[in-house]
């Protein structure tokens, strides 16, 4: 039975989570309101908060406005794919952030007044091995982790029943385990000794791509790009604003977009800023940088601009 819990997978499952909670605060709030939190026209969200089954109705949410969504695909590439672009505190971060929604995984969906939960149980479930898994990966670059044989069997993509045998002392080269008293726990030096003798198991790789610069396809690739150069340039976000002679309206745009909330229309974001950002932030092409950046800026603000026309078309 596969575990392994893909980028997309993930994202769609955290947009189950955003739209079940949304559908659940109508409740406690208003329609109208909760229609918003998930940026659907009120139609729209009618017909979703009737199904049981919310994806029969296609919806994808946009990473770049949903917090949950990028965190938890990012989440999933580095427990199985073992890539995180960005240094320990960044991922100290993200593993914080996304523990806010941990109490609800474990103990299920919010229902609304008829009973019936909000969130897809399904989705909860993908979410939580996510969680897990990469805490499991956290755990395994720890030089004194330790984890359990469920976690390691998350990390090898294997079942329960496979990482129990695996496990057996009279096999060679089998997974060392110890008895700590409460269960059996399997020690990181240990646990990477085994994986890395799996087909298939990736090597934890921090700052992936910083000494390289990446291709500007999306606001994520911009925010975490940024992110990157500025820690290796040593500058704080007030040194950043110094340097560049950014007013508290600029500082505060480019400070939201490291965060992940985009904002399109900032003036921060034109290309005679980017490129000053770049050169600042010392990336090897800045002019590369500005060309790319700027497609993703004017992709978002289209995308923006029709978002708003259709929510000035009166609804009959």
């Amino acid at each position: 039975m596969a575990i392994k819990v893909s980028r997309d997978e993930a994202a769609l499952a955290a947009e189950d989570f955003l739209v079940g909670m949304a559908v659940f605060a109508q409740h406690i709030f208003n329609f109208a309101q909760a229609a918003q939190l998930v940026g659907f026209a009120p139609e729209e969200f009618e017909k979703i908060s009737r199904f049981g089954d919310r994806r029969s109705i296609p919806y994808r949410l946009d990473p770049d406005r949903y917090e949950l969504v990028r965190l938890y695909g990012s989440l999933a590439d580095y427990a199985w794919e073992g890539i995180w672009f960005g240094n320990e505190v960044s991922l100290e971060e993200a593993m914080t952030e996304a523990e806010t929604i941990g109490q609800i995984l474990t103990s299920g969906s919010p229902h609304d007044p008829w009973g019936e939960p909000c969130i897809d149980e399904k989705s909860l479930a993908t979410l939580g091995t996510v969680l897990n898994a990469a805490n499991a990966r956290r755990e395994l670059d720890l030089p004194d982790g330790q984890l359990s044989l469920g976690q390691v069997a998350m990390l090898a993509n294997v079942s329960d029943k496979t990482i129990r045998m695996a496990a057996n002392p009279k096999l060679e080269n089998h997974l060392r385990t110890e008895n700590d008293g409460k269960g059996t726990i399997v020690h990181s030096d240990d646990a990477r000794a085994w994986l890395e003798r799996r087909p298939g198991f990736k090597a934890t790789r921090l700052n992936a791509g910083l000494s390289g610069q990446p291709q500007i396809v999306d606001a994520s690739i911009l925010a975490t790009t940024c992110n990157r150069f500025r820690e290796q340039a040593g500058l704080s976000l007030k040194n950043l604003r110094a340097k560049l002679k950014w007013s508290a309206e600029e500082a505060l745009a480019y400070q939201n977009m490291e965060r992940g909330a985009f904002s399109a229309d900032a003036p921060v974001f034109d290309a005679i800023r980017l490129l000053s950002l770049a050169r600042t932030l010392a990336l090897p092409d800045p002019e590369q940088f500005t060309r790319d950046a700027i497609r993703v800026v004017y992709t978002a603000r289209a995308i923006a601009e029709i978002q708003h026309q259709l929510e000035e078309i009166p609804h009959e």
